[in-house]
């Protein structure tokens, strides 16, 4: 679906949006990588960094926890059930009638909410986050076509402006989060702009943050949650999930029970009122229409109850009837729709019709004899089709020809992961560069040369501080590296401001 105008016209006449508003729907051509050694950003300058030394003193100055967290973030997963999801609102397929799963990863908090979200609000929320997932950590600004948002909660398409007032009080709520002696409070939505039939928005940076990297996270079904029709149910459903793990909740005080529920503090403060109206109703919805339901243990003082624990289990009624053996893995997809150009809807038919391990098999002996070998391929269904009904066995691998595969899907494996490793690197290097630059000139001389000496006593910088035979009475970081370790260090022990 496209909007009336273009991206760029729509944000050169709303001031409040500083960048063009790409079009999530677009196809996205990958970007080339530059050959070379490493890079330093000094003072916006690129400079090489020179030696082999260099490059390691630099790789080890930027590891941290917080790379190793967006790396664990599978951002083509997110990529995969998007696209997913585009095939089927192209069919025309009902969300609550697909036969597979389209997940959401959600960060895992105890969160407090001011003004509590309204079902459809939060069927719509994630909905936002589902989209702007794929490029959570490259965008500011995210759109979708009302048509899809609408598709993706089972809403009438039509009704626009009880979606506008929708969005329009998800703005004027608070999502309250404590974790680990922190506290924030932050708006669920920020910049919204409807043109045409487009939705443009941003998603304040505390949550992409949350979002983008969550240390602890769990999946949400967006099969699931178009189904619900209370907003207790649905919110009973996502703590249901976030606890799936270890199928049940765990002992939860009841206050902490109504913030989860998003009740209000004046709302059915009786427990008898309580369980009439939130807890009962939403069991019974979950049994009706979930995938998953729960059984309530009460947890009493005295005659009082104080806390509550639900019993996870599976509702077979409403699992997903898919192939016995599981669903296509996200690389043979891949080889199946980027490398073969069999569209979405074929791949799923070809899973309805033959075994899983039968099309894995196939996949990878195409893969090897077409696109290793650099063969052309031409109408890759009919080739596909055709080697999975073969019955005189003409597709099958050698045992070398295995090893080969094998040792070529490792390269490219860690081809990508050096690559990523790079990319999120150096987006991290940016931003503390960027902070670093709006610091360093306020910060006293005398402070300056304090901070000088802590750098070269730290021991992870020893190797740059050795090569460069740096002094400790003046400070001299015009050296790339010198300057990429030092930048490396403030971050590190936390010195440039947030």
């Amino acid at each position: 679906m496209k909007a009336n105008k273009t991206a760029s016209e729509v944000a050169s006449e709303v001031a409040s949006f500083d960048l063009v508003a790409p079009d999530v729907f677009a196809p996205k051509k990958p970007r080339r990588r530059t050959a070379g050694g490493a890079k330093a950003m000094v003072a916006g300058v690129e400079a090489p960094i020179l030696t082999e030394e260099d490059q390691q003193a630099l790789a080890e100055a930027l590891s941290s926890e917080d790379l190793a967290r967006f790396y664990l973030t599978n951002e083509k997963e997110a990529q995969h059930f998007f696209q997913r999801s585009r095939d089927l609102f192209d069919e025309g397929t009902s969300i609550i009638h697909i036969d597979e799963e389209l997940l959401l990863k959600k960060s895992s908090e105890r969160v407090r909410y001011v003004r509590p979200l309204k079902l459809l609000q939060r069927q719509i929320h994630n909905t936002l986050l589902f989209v702007a997932r794929p490029h959570m950590t490259s965008q500011d600004i995210f759109s979708v076509s009302l048509d899809y948002l609408s598709w993706s909660v089972e809403h009438n398409h039509n009704d626009t402006s009880y979606l506008k007032e929708s969005v329009e009080e998800m703005q004027q709520s608070l999502m309250q989060i404590s974790s680990n002696g922190r506290w924030f409070s932050t708006q669920i939505l920020q910049d919204v702009m409807i043109d045409g039939k487009t939705l443009y928005y941003k998603i304040p940076p505390l949550l992409k943050k949350l979002n983008s990297a969550p240390e602890r996270y769990y999946h949400v079904s967006l099969r699931m949650n178009a189904r619900f029709r209370s907003k207790y149910a649905h919110a009973m459903y996502e703590l249901l999930r976030e606890n799936l793990w270890k199928h049940e909740t765990g002992e939860m005080p009841l206050q902490e029970f109504r913030e989860r529920m998003g009740i209000e503090d004046n709302e059915y403060q009786e427990f008898k009122r309580l369980s009439a109206r939130v807890i009962v109703p939403a069991l019974a919805e979950l049994e009706e229409v979930s995938d998953y339901c729960a059984t309530p243990k009460y947890i009493t003082h005295g005659r009082k109850i104080v806390a509550i624990n639900f019993l996870i289990r599976e509702n077979a009624k409403n699992q997903l009837s898919v192939n016995t053996e599981g669903n296509l893995d996200l690389e043979r997809f891949t080889i199946l729709r980027e490398e073969l150009g069999i569209s979405g809807p074929q791949i799923r038919e070809l899973t309805r019709n033959h075994r899983l391990k039968r099309i894995e098999e196939v996949t990878d002996v195409l893969y090897f004899r077409y696109i290793l070998k650099k063969k052309r391929v031409r109408k890759g269904l009919s080739l596909v089709v055709n080697a999975l009904n073969d019955t005189e066995d003409k597709y099958f691998l050698t045992s070398s020809e295995k090893t080969e595969l094998a040792a070529h899907r490792e390269k490219k494996r860690q081809a990508s992961q050096e690559a990523e490793i790079v990319k999120l690197a150096s987006d991290n290097r940016r931003s503390a560069l960027d902070r670093f630059k709006d610091w360093w000139p306020s910060v006293p001389e005398d402070k300056q040369l304090d901070i000088w000496g802590l750098f070269l006593k730290d021991e992870i910088s020893l190797a740059v501080i050795r090569s460069k035979r740096l002094k400790s009475s003046t400070v001299d970081i015009s050296h790339p590296l010198v300057s990429s370790a030092f930048l490396a260090f403030v971050a590190r022990v936390g010195l440039i401001p947030e």
